[in-house]
C-alpha cells in the first residue's frame, strides 16, 4: 500500500476545479441489499439546490480511491447522521426505515449517540464541533460533492438540541437516558416504553469539561450558519454563557451521576477550556479568550489522539491555524513544536505510542476501541495543518498519511468498513435500529441474536474497526461493540477529512 500511495500526485495549493453536471442518485434506503459494487456503478446526486450546492467538479488521480469515491462516502456518511436523528423526522426521509421517535423527551431532538437510544451531550458536543470545522473548513469540498445544504440542513437539528438543553443561564442538561435502562432494550427507537431521565448539571458542580464542550461546539457550530445572522447569534451567546458557567466549575461533569456517566467517563477539563476559549476567540476576536486558550493548553502535556475525550492536539492545531491567520497567539512555538515534531510526527512515522498495523491502520497502541475514528480524525487534523502550512515537506508526508487512513476506512486493506460502501462491507453492524426488519415485523433481542445480515443497511456508518494491538484483526459480528458498533463520533471527523481529500485531489 505504501508503495501505491507514493504514485499519489500530492497538490499543495487550493486550486478552483472543473464544474460538471449533477450526479445521479444511488440513496434507496427502500432496496434490499445489493452487492456494492452494482450498487456504486452509478455516480452519486447532489442536493440540486442550485450552484452552491449543485455544483460538481471533476479530478481524477493515479491510483487508489478516485475522488468521486470521496464524495460517494461523504455522502454516505451523512446519510448514517441522519439515521441517528432524534425526534420528529420529515415527510419523504431518506432514511426510510426510520420514524418520529422520543418526541416526549425532556429537550427532543438532537441525534442518538451510537447503536442505542441514548443521547449523550458530552461525546455529541465533540461531535459537532469537529463537522462544523470541516464544514467551514473544507467547504468547497462540501459544495463540490453536492451535499453542503442537505448536511447544514442536518446538522442544525444536532446543534439546535445542543443549544436548546442550556435551559437557564446556570443550568445544563447534559444527558437524556440512563445506559442501565436503554441498553435493556433492542428494538426500534420509535417502539421504546423505557423511561428516559434527564440529567442535569448546575453552577458550582463539576462539570467544566462538559459545559466547555458544548460551548466550543456551538462557536464553532455559529460560523457554519454565518448567514442565519439571528441563529449564529443566540449559537455565540450560549457559548459564551457556557463557558463562563466553565469558569465557575472546573472539575468533570462524571464525577456526577456516575451509573450514568460511567460510559463516556471524562479524563480531564483543562484541554476542553482550551478548546473552547480557541473557538469564541475565533468567532468574537476577543483577546483575553485567545490568552485563555493558550494558558490552559499549556497547563500539562496533552496525548496524540483527537477524541471525545481528548482536545489537547485539536487545541493546538486550531491555535496553529488561528496563528498563521494572523493571531497573536503566545507561545507559539512550543504549539507548533507540538503540531508538527510530536503530534504529526508521531502519526506520520509511526513512533512512541502510535504503531501501524501490517496493512497500515495508524492508532495509539494503548488503544483497543475506536481506532478508526482515531485514525481518521489525526488524519482531519493533519489536513487542516496542511491548509495553514508554509513546510511542504511536511505537508506532503500529511497529505500522503492522511490519505492512506481514509482509504483504510473505505477499503485499502481488502475490506471496507463503512457500511455500504465498497467491498465486504460490514454487514452486522451493532445498531438496534438497523437490525430490524420492515415493519409490521415485530423487532426485540431476537433480531440482536440473529445470524442473519442487518436488514436495514446503515448506510455511510463508520464501524469502530480492528482492535489490535497492532493487527488487523476484526470481527464483523452484531454482539462485538468494539470493534463493530458504530457511533457518531467515529464519523464526526471522518467527515471533514474526506471533504479535505476532494479539495485537494
Amino acid at each position: 500500500m505504501r508503495s501505491m500511495l507514493s504514485l499519489i500526485l500530492v497538490i499543495f495549493f487550493w486550486v478552483g476545479l472543473v464544474t460538471s453536471q449533477p450526479e445521479t442518485s444511488v440513496i434507496d434506503q427502500s432496496v434490499a441489499p445489493v452487492d456494492a459494487e452494482d450498487y456504486f456503478s452509478t455516480e452519486i446526486q447532489g442536493d440540486g439546490e442550485g450552484p452552491l450546492c449543485g455544483q460538481q467538479n471533476v479530478s481524477v488521480y493515479s491510483s487508489g480511491f478516485r475522488r468521486k469515491d470521496y464524495k460517494k462516502v461523504l455522502k454516505l456518511s451523512w446519510e448514517f447522521l441522519k439515521a441517528q436523528r432524534s425526534g420528529k423526522i420529515p415527510e419523504d426521509y431518506s432514511v426510510s426505515w426510520r420514524k418520529s421517535s422520543h418526541e416526549d423527551d425532556p429537550v427532543p431532538g438532537g441525534w442518538y449517540d451510537a447503536g442505542d437510544y441514548l443521547k449523550l451531550n458530552f461525546p455529541l458536543a465533540y461531535s459537532v464541533a469537529m463537522i462544523s470545522w470541516g464544514m467551514t473548513e473544507f467547504k468547497k469540498g462540501y459544495v463540490d460533492s453536492g451535499v453542503y445544504c442537505s448536511s447544514k440542513e442536518a446538522l442544525r437539528h444536532a446543534v439546535t438540541y445542543l443549544m436548546d438543553c442550556h435551559v437557564s443561564t446556570n443550568e445544563y442538561i447534559g444527558q437524556i437516558g440512563h445506559p442501565g435502562i436503554d441498553h435493556s432494550y433492542w428494538g426500534r427507537a420509535h417502539e421504546q416504553k423505557t423511561s428516559r431521565p434527564k440529567f442535569v448539571w448546575k453552577k458550582g458542580m463539576k462539570a467544566a469539561d462538559l459545559f466547555a464542550k458544548v460551548s466550543a461546539a456551538l462557536s464553532a457550530a455559529s460560523e457554519v450558519f454565518e448567514d442565519d445572522k439571528s441563529f449564529s447569534k443566540s449559537l455565540v451567546q450560549h457559548a459564551k454563557d457556557l463557558y463562563d458557567l466553565a469558569e465557575t466549575s472546573p472539575g468533570k461533569y462524571s464525577s456526577h451521576y456516575k451509573s450514568a456517566t460511567k460510559i463516556y467517563s471524562s479524563s480531564g477539563w483543562e484541554d476542553d477550556m482550551a478548546w473552547a476559549a480557541a473557538w469564541l476567540y475565533k468567532v468574537t476576536n476577543r483577546k483575553s479568550y485567545l490568552k485563555d486558550s493558550v494558558k490552559y493548553w499549556k497547563k500539562k502535556y496533552w496525548g496524540l489522539s483527537a477524541s471525545w475525550d481528548s482536545s489537547g492536539a485539536m487545541t493546538a492545531v486550531l491555535l496553529y491555524q488561528l496563528h498563521q491567520q494572523g493571531a497573536p497567539v503566545k507561545s507559539f512555538k512550543r504549539i507548533e513544536n507540538f503540531v508538527e515534531n510530536k503530534f504529526l510526527d508521531s502519526w506520520i512515522k509511526g513512533k512512541g505510542e502510535i504503531i501501524e498495523t501490517p496493512k497500515g491502520l495508524s492508532h495509539p497502541s494503548w488503544s483497543s476501541w475506536g481506532n478508526l475514528q482515531l485514525s481518521t480524525a489525526s488524519a482531519f487534523l493533519a489536513l487542516s495543518y496542511v491548509k495553514h502550512s508554509s513546510s511542504n515537506s511536511l505537508a506532503r508526508k500529511a497529505i500522503r498519511w492522511s490519505r492512506s487512513q481514509v482509504d483504510y476506512a473505505m477499503g485499502s486493506s481488502g475490506r471496507s468498513f463503512v457500511v455500504g460502501f465498497g467491498k465486504n462491507y460490514p454487514k452486522y453492524p451493532h445498531h438496534a435500529g438497523a437490525s430490524c426488519p420492515d415493519e409490521p415485523a415485530t423487532c426485540n433481542w431476537s433480531d440482536f441474536q440473529s445470524k442473519k445480515p442487518n436488514p436495514q443497511i446503515l448506510y455511510g456508518a463508520l464501524v469502530g474497526g480492528p482492535s489490535g494491538p497492532g493487527d488487523d484483526t476484526y470481527n464483523d459480528e452484531r454482539d462485538d461493540y468494539i470493534t463493530n458498533e458504530v457511533a457518531v463520533d467515529y464519523n464526526a471527523a471522518f467527515t471533514g477529512a474526506l471533504a479535505a481529500l476532494i479539495e485537494m485531489t
